[in-house]
């Protein structure tokens, strides 16, 4: 479960549950010290609530301890998902925000009836929802329970509770319709290799406006927006959709929805395309700062390159993204906690140089508010790293010899053209080959082997691996770590 979602939860008791699972799931052993500090409790309450976790898992899965510490076995993943899920269906917050978000709403003292706890408990309930939604530059307000706010923040909320967040007992799914609806719309926007956005995401998207609309929650705009959009020929490109969304569910979308719904889907860019992201830049790109913040980042990060012209675009398209979800609400960059974590923990160096950068830029302080620098920072340093791993190719040349068993090498040999053939330069030697004057021709960075005899080559200066003659998953992992270091250390749970 996110962490997100965490601050959610009423029940002390079943936050420690979840906590220890997440801990369990993310890392191989856990020791007792790792889980009585994370979830600030005691041995004796630990011991308890991983009896409780056992028995509720059974024949599901195995919680086993050990003298190193703790480790979760999942037999039925499927069901081991269900089981965990069902754990908060009777938490308070998440009932309450699922009856906010159908407008379904009850005073205070409802509340505090429906639940079979004191007014006091309930408002001290409430509250934890008043921390988070704030984030988003909503309130709360008690009599009835319900947020307030702009109708742009609130379905960004409820976006990113619904559909970035895992899915919970409450978790609302987009309709049939809404699918179907979906699917009509996008063959409305989308050209040949260019694609619009994600099904998942334009469904919960459409799904979220039309329940919120039905409820009469309507958005209001900016007018720089709607001017922007409105000159856009794309956007015209849409006048079917109206008729569409009237046949499926009996409303009228007004111009300002339909603008909310194209910008939203309109800001979701990729790299795989430059070309289609020069066209968004060439439609939506007003302001010249845009261009000196994204000259300056590069000029940051750039390395001698042939496809600069092409990140220069990518990066551009990035900044005048985030720009326009500015105008749609001022919660328009907000991100949940976990990705902020995420490029936090994955890319520790770039987001502190990326984050010291806009601290310094004038054109950024021009252009964004200072209250989602984190979030903008989190969000540039994952789609610069994206950028990396598609353009910044820096491939190993890696020269292989296997011996043994002809059927076996020649096993190691597809697997090693499947796996890394697409990405490394990869070369398969013969004995007589491994001479000086090979490894200098093809400047080769790796030699690895299966056979111990040929690590006396290590002699030219060439770094070598030995594998096991038959290698096992630890070879293999070495041989990762040995391309890129980074890689495996990155994706290790931090403590």
């Amino acid at each position: 479960m996110k962490n997100f979602q965490l601050n959610f939860i009423t029940d002390k008791v079943k936050l420690r549950w979840f906590q220890i699972l997440k801990e369990l799931e993310s890392t191989g052993i856990c020791t007792t010290a790792q889980l009585i500090g994370m979830t600030n409790s005691t041995a004796r309450t630990l011991v308890n609530d991983i009896n409780y976790l056992r028995e509720y898992f059974e024949n599901v899965a195995d919680i086993q301890s050990s003298k190193q510490g703790y480790s979760l076995n999942i037999h039925s993943s499927e069901t081991y998902l269900e089981k965990k899920r069902a754990i908060l269906e009777d938490e308070p917050l998440f009932i309450i925000l699922e009856q906010i978000f159908f407008n379904e709403l009850q005073s205070i003292y409802d509340w505090a009836d429906y639940f079979h706890i004191s007014e006091s408990t309930m408002i001290t309930y409430v509250k934890k929802i008043a921390d988070q939604v704030k984030e988003f530059n909503i309130t709360l307000e008690l009599n009835p329970v319900n947020l307030v706010g702009s109708e742009a923040d609130i379905r960004n909320f409820y976006f990113a509770f619904y559909y970035e967040s895992d899915i919970t007992p409450h978790t609302v799914f987009p309709s049939i319709a809404t699918q179907e609806v979906v699917i009509k719309i996008v063959n409305l926007l989308e050209r040949p290799n260019q694609k619009v956005s994600s099904f998942g995401y334009f469904s919960y998207l459409l799904y979220l406006s039309i329940e919120r609309i039905l409820c009469g929650c309507m958005v209001e705009l900016d007018p720089e927006l709607k001017d922007i959009v409105l000159n856009d020929p794309e956007f015209h490109r849409l006048s079917p959709a109206y008729s569409i969304v009237k046949d499926y569910f009996n409303i009228d979308l007004t111009q300002e929805e339909a603008i909310f719904i194209f910008s939203s889907v309109l800001c979701r860019r990729g790299i795989e395309n430059p070309k289609q992201e020069k066209y968004f830049c060439e439609r939506y790109n007003r302001w010249p700062r845009i261009i000196a913040l994204t000259s300056g980042y590069y000029q940051m990060i750039k390395r001698n390159t042939h496809t600069q012209a092409h990140e220069l675009i990518l990066l551009e398209s990035f900044f005048t993204s985030i720009k326009l979800r500015s105008l749609l609400s001022k919660s328009g960059n907000k991100n949940i906690q976990d990705t902020n974590e995420y490029a936090k923990t994955l890319f520790s160096n770039e987001y502190k140089k990326n984050r010291a950068f806009l601290e310094k830029n004038p054109s950024f302080h021009h252009l964004f508010s200072d209250d989602h620098l984190d979030d903008i920072c989190a969000s540039l340093t994952i789609f610069t790293e994206s950028i990396k791993e598609k353009y910044w190719k820096n491939p190993t040349n890696i020269a292989f010899i296997f011996e043994g068993n002809e059927y076996i090498s020649q096993h190691l040999e597809a697997l090693v053209r499947k796996y890394l053939g697409g990405f490394q330069n990869i070369y398969f030697l013969r004995p007589n080959e491994l001479c000086a004057s090979y490894i200098e021709n093809h400047e080769i960075d790796l030699l690895v082997t299966n056979y111990n005899e040929y690590l006396t080559f290590s002699t030219l200066g060439l770094e070598c691996l030995l594998l096991k003659t038959v290698p096992d998953a630890s070879d293999w992992k070495k041989l990762l770590n040995k391309i890129d270091p980074q890689l495996l250390q990155k994706f290790r749970t931090q403590h």
